[in-house]
């Protein structure tokens, strides 16, 4: 009599085949935890983020170029250490001449040329005065008084401090000195101007 070949019943092999993908799963873990295992999204493979720095190379580089270019056009540069830009000659002298014309500006109106002296004037006293303060000796309101104030310090001759809920202001002496400064010098060279008008008048007699 022939015996019968034992029938495997289904589902017995199933273990071992989930046994053997958590051991692999385990090994890759280990892998990742140990640095052995990089892992990418799709959007983070090696391949990917290589070309991404080499277009971030080729891109820095025609950058670079394009400045050298300019400052090539540009010409002669000079470097302002304040605010660490770099600016072409005449056009720092242009910025100067801009600047000190916003400060005439700001000084050819009666009123602010009054509240610039009269706010020196307590300053040499000791004394920075408020907006309430400076408003007492013009028929002005509260508000037209500080435009005027804010015109003189945005061309830097006054600096505002705040005391509690006052706004008090004080002289720049620095800002002062240097539109002085500047006065005279264009003072001497009208002066020059004039010397030279008048030899030119008197050697024409």
């Amino acid at each position: 009599m022939r015996k019968k070949k034992p029938i495997a019943k289904k589902g017995k092999s199933a273990p071992r085949s989930r046994d053997s993908a958590d051991r692999e799963k385990g090994r890759m873990l280990e892998g990742i935890r140990a640095g052995r295992i990089e892992i990418w999204s799709e959007d983070e493979s090696p391949a990917k983020d290589h070309k991404s720095s080499a277009r971030s190379l080729v891109a820095e580089k025609r950058k670079r170029k394009e400045l050298e270019e300019n400052r090539r056009r540009m010409g002669r540069e000079i470097s302002v250490p304040d605010s660490g830009i770099s600016l072409e000659a005449d056009t720092q002298e242009i910025l100067k001449v801009h600047t000190l014309a916003d400060v005439f500006a700001a000084l050819g109106h009666p009123v602010r040329l009054g509240l610039l002296t009269q706010v020196e004037s307590l300053n040499s006293e000791g004394y920075t005065p408020s907006i309430s303060e400076l408003s007492e000796s013009y028929e002005l309101t509260r508000q037209a008084i500080t435009t005027h104030l804010a015109i003189l310090e945005s061309v830097g001759l006054l600096e505002k401090t705040r005391s509690g809920r006052e706004r008090r202001y004080a002289i720049r002496r620095k800002q002062l000195l240097s539109v002085s400064h500047s006065l005279g010098t264009i003072a001497g060279q009208w002066d020059q101007s004039l010397q030279r008008f008048k030899a030119m008048v008197e050697s024409s007699d």
